[in-house]
């Protein structure tokens, strides 16, 4: 029963984003600027004269390009269908609908998540093979490997986690607000992680002061998403890969688990 009630729901929300004029606009805006970045990186290497039927030479450069575009722009994506999936319930006043059924709160709340998540990456998904045929064609060889496919995966952990935040900023302001904290979130993130990734321990109280403090915090508590982002280009380019696999995926899951848990309590402790 709960199973059918947990189908029903992820898929009320990706038909509730399909018959939203947004998600057309974003297909046909994701499609643009795919084709818009893979004719800017094929311009910039035409300018310095370097062909990009060379691989060696330019391929990795060019190909990082494109993908550093395609990420961006899947970060901005995540927020948006994220702060728009419950948030757009409430701004309906259909939240009310789906509480009169034989729901839980939390069930509601991690169905919206997951459909969401479908939604999203699915698109990056397209747009991900389209950037590699767009590639392959300017190269003249098709580069797929193993790699793509792990690099896929984290950017899925990576997509997950943006929609993540967005759903649990917007229960406390609105979209505007909600996507200001989501990018002042990732930015501390990235701080954070780039300050006591490479610290060892006995270090991280030198030189001690509130942002330090605030740093550690956050590097402790939240998901590292540079790391996992950083995990993905390895995948990507077959990078050697430097950090404690065992510590980082462990770290993810608990941090993980506690924001989910945050987000099925304020889904409960709300008052509608």
């Amino acid at each position: 029963m709960r199973a059918t009630q947990y189908k029903t729901m992820i898929l009320d929300t990706i038909n509730k984003e399909i018959r939203s004029k947004m998600l057309l606009f974003i297909f046909i805006f994701s499609t643009l600027i795919i084709l818009f970045s893979n004719g800017l990186v094929k311009m910039f290497f035409s300018s310095m004269n370097v062909g990009t039927n060379s691989p060696g030479n330019s391929g990795p450069l060019l190909l990082s390009m494109m993908f550093g575009f395609l990420n961006f722009w899947s970060v901005i994506i995540s927020t948006i269908f994220g702060v728009n999936s419950i948030r757009s319930d409430f701004t309906q006043n259909i939240i009310y609908q789906y509480l009169a059924m034989p729901i839980k709160r939390s069930d509601y709340y991690f169905s919206r998540l997951i459909g969401t998540w479908i939604i999203v990456y699915t698109f990056y998904l397209y747009a991900y093979l389209a950037s590699l045929i767009l590639f392959s064609m300017a190269t003249s060889s098709w580069v797929a490997h193993s790699g793509h496919l792990l690099s896929a995966i984290m950017m899925g952990l990576f997509i997950f986690l943006c929609i993540l935040f967005s759903t649990l900023y917007s229960f406390f302001g609105n979209r505007m607000g909600a996507l200001l904290l989501v990018g002042t979130s990732w930015l501390l993130i990235t701080l954070s992680n780039s300050t006591f990734r490479d610290l060892p321990v006995k270090e991280y109280f030198v030189n001690f002061s509130l942002p330090r403090l605030l740093g550690m915090i956050i590097y402790t508590l939240l998901p590292r998403l540079g790391n996992i982002s950083e995990l993905a280009n390895s995948f990507l380019f077959q990078k050697e890969i430097t950090m404690n696999l065992w510590i980082e995926f462990s770290h993810l899951i608990i941090t993980t688990s506690f924001l989910l848990w945050a987000g099925s309590y304020f889904i409960k402790k709300k008052d509608f």
